[in-house]
């Protein structure tokens, strides 16, 4: 599950309030590839005999897989929330885009009874 939840934290920390559901999320190559590793190398250690042994893990049961998936998912679901409010509170109220903005100060006139320098 902790491979699981790193995978969700890499690809949500990318941008402090913009979802991760956009095509740009996956620009990053290298990123991809890794996560990519990652997945298969836990798969790989809690699968195979010889990493098994040299690693000291057991084979998850399907369960195991459902409920570390699962997790990871409330994960994702709690950060998107998150950032949906986020943005929310971030974006500038209609009301007050359609307020009218004040009048900027005028400087003040010299009166007129002032004779000029000379």
């Amino acid at each position: 599950a902790f491979a699981y939840f790193r995978i969700v934290c890499v690809y949500e920390s990318r941008d402090e309030t913009e979802s991760v559901l956009t095509v740009s999320t996956f620009d990053n190559m290298k990123l991809n590839i890794t996560v990519l590793v990652e997945v298969a190398l836990a798969y790989c250690v809690t699968q195979i005999d010889v990493l098994q042994h040299v690693l000291g893990t057991t084979p998850l049961s399907t369960v195991q897989w459902v409920v570390s998936l699962v997790a990871a998912a409330t994960l994702f679901v709690a950060w998107e929330i998150g950032k949906a409010v986020t943005r929310a509170i971030a974006k500038p109220k209609a009301s007050d885009a359609a307020a009218p903005a004040a009048p900027p100060a005028t400087p003040a006139t010299p009166a007129a009874s002032t004779p000029p320098a000379a």
